[in-house]
This record gives C-alpha cells, structure tokens and sequence, in this order.
C-alpha cells in the first residue's frame, strides 16, 4: 500500500467556502429484506 499522503492535501479558505455554499446530490442505496434494492437521491437543490 502506498503512503498516506492526506495530511498534506487542504483546502484553502476559498475553496471551503465554495464547496460548502454548492448544492450536493448524494444517492442513497440500501437492500430491503427481500434483497431488492433501492436508491433516492438525497441533498440539497
């Protein structure tokens, strides 16, 4: 396995701003008893 190299990746104030005021769309999957499965999207417009 490679080395961790996520302590030296930030973000700039900017750039936490900008990602903070985005709107976001996650999908949300999950399996019922029956095994089928089903999404919805879930987040802000």
């Amino acid at each position: 396995m490679g080395t961790n190299q996520r302590g030296q990746i930030q973000m700039t104030e900017a750039e936490i701003e900008d990602f903070l005021e985005r709107s976001r769309t996650a999908t949300i999957a999950t399996l019922g008893a029956s095994g089928r499965r089903t999404s919805s999207p879930c987040g802000t417009p």
